[in-house]
């Protein structure tokens, strides 16, 4: 017992962020070439079957069966820079695959969605020396991959009015190294857990010709994590991490000027306040990680054009994105912070299949810790994310 206290007090300061520097908080980009095309400003769109997530409301547009499958690759580089060293995050190849499927079912006012996607996640990871230059302070990597498996259903209320109910199930897998300094030399230990969850979702979408209007609504969650931490030699004890996800609230308009022209404008509000501290169980012993993260916002500005031939259309969108991770809770593996987003799209229409791809990069602030840690220093980030989708319809 003397033993698994000593390893969780260590954890105590070392179990840290679960996610990449890229995203909002524990958040990935959007999904869609549309949507990720515009930098988010899709929920007065959501015109293809990534509604499914975006405004579910929005499969009330979709006639027929159609599919959509893309993927998002991440390219993600940050800097460290403290008083004695620096160093730079090691590079992670990440793929974010998605697949959506809606129906009409044959019916002439009621939708049918389908969709997978990786809402949350990713992973970090710095060199073991690195580590080891922080006093074994934080871990050497650290990931998380949440799948979402999202059903829908859409009703058309009125001619210019629908709403939609979704159903998300998380299924998730925490990933946790760390290097521990304990009385028998240097240890290495391992966290495997995954955990599950259900929450619902909500969607309006009001349309006229030349302007639009949508609301969307998802309810906040908890994932409790169970598996194991491994230690190297030393053998290993059952382990809980329990997490809790924000609810996030939607609202976007798009107007038209010109019928093959829409400019849209979104704001989302995501209630991270609701992740006061990770609760951690290992060996039967708890021990509370203090995050007290802040709600934060997005804004996006989005833009579409679309010739009369229809068979090109091309997208530009800006955000700004806030950061709910404050500066005394800034970590090695979660050096996240507010930037701007940039992005540019293009597709292609061929017969009943369009092919689509976009490229955003993102503007990151210089981030500083406050919390005395030997992590604290300056992180600089860059961020690149290349999109590309196949939508059918038969």
């Amino acid at each position: 017992m003397g033993r698994s206290i000593s390893l969780l007090t260590i954890l105590t300061f070392s179990l840290s962020g679960l996610r990449l520097v890229h995203g909002q908080g524990m958040r990935n980009p959007p999904v869609g070439a549309n949507a990720l095309g515009q930098s988010g400003a899709f929920i007065a769109q959501a015109d293809d079957p990534s509604a499914v997530v975006h405004n579910p409301a929005g499969l009330i547009q979709l006639e027929g069966n159609q599919w959509l499958v893309g993927f998002n690759q991440v390219i993600s580089h940050t800097h460290y820079q403290g008083n004695i060293f620096s160093a730079d995050k090691k590079f992670l190849p990440t793929i974010l695959p998605y697949a959506f499927f809606s129906s009409d079912l044959g019916k002439e006012k009621f939708r049918f969605g389908l969709g997978i996607s990786f809402p949350y996640g990713q992973g970090t990871k710095w060199s073991q020396e690195t580590a080891r230059k922080w006093n074994y302070t934080s871990p050497y990597y650290a990931g998380m991959q949440t799948a979402d498996i999202t059903a829908a259903a859409c009703w058309q209320l009125a001619p210019n009015l629908s709403a939609a109910v979704a159903l998300h199930t998380y299924s998730s897998r925490l990933a946790v190294n760390n290097l521990l300094l304990l009385p028998v030399g240097e240890v290495e230990s391992k966290l495997r857990a995954t955990g599950t969850s259900v929450t619902p979702a909500f969607g309006l979408l009001f349309q006229m010709p030349q302007y639009s209007f949508g609301l969307t609504y998802q309810a906040k969650f908890s994932i409790n994590h169970t598996g194991k931490m491994r230690f190297l030699n030393l053998g290993e004890l059952p382990a809980q991490a329990s997490i809790n996800f924000p609810a996030i609230a939607g609202v976007g308009f798009a107007f038209r000027p010109y019928p093959n022209w829409k400019i849209e404008f979104d704001g989302e509000w995501i209630g991270y306040a609701t992740l006061k501290e990770i609760q951690l169980l290992v060996g039967g012993l708890s021990q509370p990680q203090s995050r007290q993260w802040h709600d934060c916002y997005t804004f996006s500005l989005g833009t579409q054009y679309q010739p009369d031939h229809r068979l090109w259309r091309l997208q530009a969108g800006l955000a700004y994105i806030q950061t709910p991770v404050p500066a005394s809770n800034l970590e090695p593996t979660l050096p996240d912070a507010s930037r701007l987003a940039f992005s540019l799209a293009g597709e292609r229409k061929f017969s009943r299949t369009t092919l689509a791809a976009s490229l955003t990069t993102s503007f990151f602030k210089k981030r500083m810790g406050q919390s005395d840690a030997p992590f604290d220093g300056q992180y600089t980030s860059q961020a690149y994310f290349l999109n590309l989708t196949c939508h059918s319809n038969f």
